[in-house]
């Protein structure tokens, strides 16, 4: 989960602005269930963003090309997040063990949301009993908060893209994203 984790972060450079790997490993502490609901939370405006953001612009021309016949294209698909997206809120996710402490509003920034402090409390069952034996405060991540340092709110999706035609009107469509490198993971996306 943590390797999954850190690919999408690093997936764009200015994800990594203002935030570590760590604060966000610190989640795993919740538990399985309770630390892939949170990060999922966490992550999804900008996983959903970069989604609609390589969906889109596969087309270059309605035509099919001949058979051999190619085009090549470069484009960068923005997407737009609403403000909507800038929090989520902990106790609506099901979580088993945790809570959120602070801050008191019941609502956590998301990736793109504010920098803001989060505290979160857990019950660990420890011997196995369902009785829980520990508990555990963590830390959360917090917001980047793109609307205050990149001043836009959304997310870029830049793609290379070659259109092959291949046989009797159909074209063989192939796209790649540029290699992004941080500490010792490498990210590429070819589709």
């Amino acid at each position: 989960m943590k390797r999954i984790l850190v690919l999408l972060l690093i997936s764009l450079p200015a994800l990594s602005y203002g935030q570590s790997e760590a604060e966000l490993v610190n989640f795993l502490n919740a538990g399985k269930d309770d630390a892939s609901k949170l990060m999922n939370a966490y992550l999804n405006p900008v996983v959903e963003g970069l989604s609609y953001g390589f969906n889109g612009g596969w087309y270059h021309t309605a035509k099919a090309h001949k058979s051999l016949g190619f085009d090549i294209g470069v484009s960068v698909n923005g997407v737009f997040i609403p403000k909507s997206k800038n929090y989520f809120k902990p106790a609506e996710l099901g979580l088993e063990n945790t809570t959120l402490v602070e801050p008191t509003t019941g609502k956590a920034p998301t990736i793109i949301g504010p920098a803001e402090a989060t505290t979160y409390q857990t019950f660990l069952d420890i011997d196995g009993n369902g009785v829980p034996d520990q508990t555990l405060t963590i830390d959360g991540p917090e917001g980047v908060d793109f609307k205050e340092n990149f001043k836009v709110r959304g997310v870029l999706a830049p793609t290379a893209q070659l259109g092959i035609g291949i046989y009797k009107n159909t074209d063989l469509k192939i796209r790649r994203m540029p290699e992004v490198n941080r500490s010792s993971t490498r990210v590429r996306l070819v589709g």
